[in-house]
């Protein structure tokens, strides 16, 4: 074959590599350039395994981007769902755990809530603040957003009696707390195992010291300790008491496998808080010292505060006494009036769709300033004279 037959159309002679560039520059300045079969379709598949490549990483960019995304908004908003999700498991007529065991919660019908028995007026007129436990259960992730609220608030009125049940080790905070930060070595998640983990070492460390109540309370609550105390004067603490507000109108049914009757009892609401007498706890310690606590827990796969009710209400037989003077961020709190608030003894807010705050309605702080209004809540509680820090010219909210 010549040389000028090389460049026809249609021909299938091999070309090395070398020579077909050499053709490629000649051809191209003096006649038109006629690709061969073979390097034809090679240039095609190259085209396209570069394009399905290209199409390839921007779907995993694309989708995977908006998995991530969605990921974290849903990590965000599931720690407020988590209250919501506690109720509507309870509701629920049949759960299955992970082992053999079956689990089954009811609501039925009853009385809002009983007392153990009368109090007596002689032994609890002498309480003193100095007398009672205030734990709170938090996260080092919420150390800033909501200890320096309670830091700046009610801690002040019960410093030596509040402590701080967290999970990491947090030396700003340490110091904050005058030594009051308790590390639990518990998860910092919102699950069931973590919370029941925190409140077992709530316990735990209560039995440690030598005071006559135990009271609960979470990290996104005002506490009127004043109220408090003058409430927990009126219940002997040397008796079996288990105060605080119900989540639900009606006890609960917990239906174990192990157990032949199933377990009917009412429960505190940790978001609202609750208070044991010492004489109860001590009772209760058979059942939850030494990580007993977490294995009823485990049992009954119920969350801390329900796990405590069933401890208290269906085990050692100790009924709730209702305490309306308890709320939670589940409550409608922005009802309340002023004198109202003035006589209740614990307060949540929360965060509704659309980022509406549930909050209550009290003058003082702008809302950019104190969004929980606990700030301006503390300044309407304080006497006159402790006043100093409190906005001159109240904002109405």
């Amino acid at each position: 074959m010549s040389p000028s037959d090389r460049n026809k159309p249609g021909s299938t002679l091999f070309m090395p590599r070398d020579n077909f560039y050499r053709s490629s520059i000649r051809n191209t300045r003096s006649q038109p350039f006629y690709i061969t079969p073979v390097y034809s379709k090679m240039a095609v598949s190259k085209k396209r395994f570069s394009m399905l490549t290209l199409f390839v990483g921007i779907c995993i960019l694309y989708f995977g981007y908006d998995t991530y995304t969605n990921y974290l908004i849903n990590q965000q908003l599931r720690e407020l769902r988590e209250d919501v999700d506690i109720l509507l498991e309870i509701s629920r007529t049949s759960i299955r755990p992970q082992s053999s065991q079956t689990t089954t919660y009811r609501i039925i019908g009853g009385e809002n809530g009983q007392s153990g028995s009368e109090p007596n007026r002689e032994s609890t007129a002498l309480l003193q603040l100095n007398d009672l436990h205030i734990s709170v259960k938090t996260s080092k992730k919420f150390h800033h957003q909501r200890l320096d609220i309670i830091l700046r608030t009610w801690f002040s009125h019960a410093k030596n009696q509040i402590y701080f049940i967290t999970d990491e080790e947090d030396e700003e905070f340490k110091l904050k707390t005058d030594g009051h930060l308790i590390i639990s070595g518990c998860s910092n998640s919102h699950d069931r195992k973590a919370l029941c983990c925190k409140m077992a070492m709530e316990l735990d460390f209560f039995l440690s010291q030598n005071k006559k109540w135990f009271c609960h309370f979470d990290d996104d609550n005002y506490v009127n300790v004043w109220n408090l105390l003058d409430m927990l004067r009126g219940y002997d603490y040397a008796g079996q008491w288990y105060l605080g507000k119900i989540s639900t109108n009606a006890a609960v049914e917990l239906q174990l496998s192990d157990e032949d009757q199933n377990a009917v009892f009412q429960f505190a609401t940790g978001g609202a808080g609750f208070c044991l007498s010492y004489c109860l706890v001590e009772k209760m310690k058979p059942l939850i010292s030494g990580g007993k606590f977490m294995s009823i827990a485990k049992k009954t796969r119920a969350p801390d505060d329900v796990t405590v009710g069933y401890i208290v209400g269906h085990l050692l037989k100790v009924p709730l006494t209702v305490i309306e003077r308890f709320h939670s961020h589940l409550e409608p709190l922005h009802l309340m009036d002023l004198e109202t608030l003035k006589t209740q003894i614990s307060f949540g807010y929360s965060t509704n769709p659309g980022n509406q705050m549930n909050r209550v309605s009290v003058s003082g702080w702008d809302t950019e300033s104190d969004p929980t209004r606990f700030l301006s809540l503390d300044c309407v509680l304080r006497p006159d004279d402790e006043k100093r820090d409190c906005p001159t010219v109240p904002v109405s909210v």
